[in-house]
């Protein structure tokens, strides 16, 4: 082999070895002297980089709320497709509470004078009506209350006021009322004439003996009140005593009233049981004799006055 193929490859390995060397055994290069607020504001930087970020203390108001974990430790509990709600700060748990139930509004109350339909109305005594939130005293009259009493010949005395109420019941039944209001007396209770189709209910009170005229009546209402008070009507009834039937005379009153028991259809538009139900008010001294109440109410009406008198 030539000498100049040697010295090359050994020129090569002599070049190498002496890099090596100079790198092993050469000092380290100086570092750059830095003030010492920016080495402390790096460490910080670090040191606050590596912590978890803390959460604001809640506010005043907030704390009776237990603060919840941090939004980024939340789990996500949306349905596969839904996106979850994006949560801009700490969630905070707040006390269980029933659901709001909001009443409806009552009714405006009507004006002197304005026309109100009560419909299916409830008789509380023989002069108060209630239905649409509101109470109403039949107008031009001072009629019994429920537990008034009244004196008999026979020295007792007699529940007139819970009959007085059992007779205006069977007049109103369950058909509406029109009223026309009078005067304001409380808060949702008014003084008002009432009527049941043609059929006035303080004239009809007064007349039969269940109640008196006051100072606002008309003049025909003292008329009536006297006639009533003479024949002893309603509360002037001083003959009255408790009504005892037997079995024998009830049954016999049931066989002379075949059309009480009508095979499911209401009669009450052909007069059958409306004329058994007042017949049997009449016999417990609660109304006068059917024939003398108006034809409208003692028959029961037609079906077609019916029909408006439900409207």
């Amino acid at each position: 082999m030539p000498p100049r193929a040697i010295a090359l490859p050994v020129l090569l390995l002599v070049v190498a070895g002496s890099a090596v060397a100079w790198l092993k055994l050469a000092p380290p290069p100086a570092v750059p002297e830095t003030s010492s607020a920016e080495h402390n504001a790096s460490s910080t930087f670090l040191t606050a980089s590596r912590k978890r970020p803390e959460v604001a203390a809640p506010r005043e108001q907030d704390q009776p709320a237990s603060a919840a974990p941090l939004p980024h430790y939340l789990r996500n509990v949306a349905p596969s497709g839904i996106p979850a709600p994006e949560v801009s700060g700490p969630l905070l748990r707040v006390e269980a509470r029933l659901p709001e139930i909001r009443q409806p509004e009552p009714e405006a109350l009507p004006t002197t004078g304005d026309l109100i339909v009560i419909r299916r109305p409830q008789v509380v005594s023989a002069g108060t009506l209630t239905g649409n939130h509101l109470t109403l005293h039949l107008a031009h009259v001072d009629a019994l209350a429920s537990k008034d009493t009244c004196p008999s010949d026979l020295g007792t005395d007699w529940p007139c006021g819970a009959l007085a109420r059992t007779a205006l019941r069977a007049v109103v039944r369950i058909y509406a009322v029109t009223c026309k209001k009078t005067a304001d007396i409380g808060e949702r209770e008014i003084s008002a004439i009432c009527e049941r189709g043609p059929l006035n209910l303080s004239r009809w009170l007064v007349e039969y003996g269940w109640a008196v005229p006051d100072d606002t009546a008309p003049e025909d209402y003292t008329e009536l009140a006297a006639v009533a008070k003479e024949e002893g009507r309603g509360q002037w009834k001083r003959d009255w005593e408790p009504l005892l039937v037997d079995s024998d005379e009830a049954d016999t009153y049931a066989e002379e009233q075949p059309q009480a028991k009508s095979s499911g259809s209401s009669s009450v538009s052909e007069g059958g049981d409306a004329d058994l139900y007042l017949d049997s008010l009449s016999q417990l001294e609660m109304l006068p004799s059917r024939n003398a109440l108006p034809e409208a109410v003692a028959t029961g009406g037609s079906s077609q006055n019916n029909a408006e008198l439900n409207q």
